[in-house]
């Protein structure tokens, strides 16, 4: 599967050229929206096992060193990468991103449970631009 990533010459999104890159490289990139505004930091990928996909980034926001942190699983659809700074793109606003489903780092939800799941894509379906991904 490739991630979008963001054109350097024009800031167009492009999937005809994939960036394979280390899980390990990408962990703690912030994420940023169009308004170059940090609203936090990857902290994990969600893998779907059956099909190979990735489904979720985790994204880590608010907090100090991680003191008073949420997370919001993020449709990995609706991130795209931008080589060129290097962060990830979600088009949201931190006030909107902070109203998501979300959960502390000791209390994960089953990702596997439908209302979850529901509720996770009822809310970026609306207000989020979805990126479409080729694999």
């Amino acid at each position: 599967m490739a991630v979008p990533v963001i054109n350097e010459r024009n800031n167009t999104f492009s999937n005809d050229k994939p960036i394979i890159l280390a899980t390990s490289k990408l962990f703690n990139t912030e994420v940023r929206n169009s308004n170059n505004h940090k609203l936090g930091n990857l902290k994990k990928m969600m893998l779907d096992t059956v099909s190979g996909k990735i489904m979720y980034g985790i994204i880590a926001y608010g907090g100090i060193w991680g003191i008073g942190e949420k997370l919001a699983a993020v449709p990995w659809s609706s991130l795209t990468f931008n080589k060129k700074t290097p962060h990830f793109f979600l088009d949201i606003v931190l006030e909107d991103l902070t109203s998501a489903p979300s959960f502390e780092n000791d209390s994960w939800p089953n990702m596997n449970d439908t209302q979850w799941v529901n509720q996770v894509d009822k809310f970026y379906g609306k207000g989020v631009k979805q990126r479409p991904i080729t694999s």
